[in-house]
């Protein structure tokens, strides 16, 4: 069953789904933060976060460069 947010809340990804969203492997995104080109939010000691927002525009910032 989805997790239910508050209407208005920011998607939040979890580093597998935002991985698969980019069609990266998690070894890749995780370079991708570890390098500054993504922001993460930690909830909890193991539970580590992307908002949708900033995966989008990680993805228009790319756009052109390859």
């Amino acid at each position: 069953m989805p997790e239910q947010t508050a209407p208005g809340a920011p998607e939040l990804l979890t580093l597998p789904e935002a991985a698969e969203r980019l069609k990266v492997s998690l070894r890749t995104l995780r370079n991708i933060v570890r390098q500054g080109g993504l922001a993460t939010i930690r909830i909890s000691a193991r539970r580590i976060v992307i908002q949708a927002d900033d995966l989008a525009a990680y993805v228009a910032s790319r756009r052109g460069s390859a």
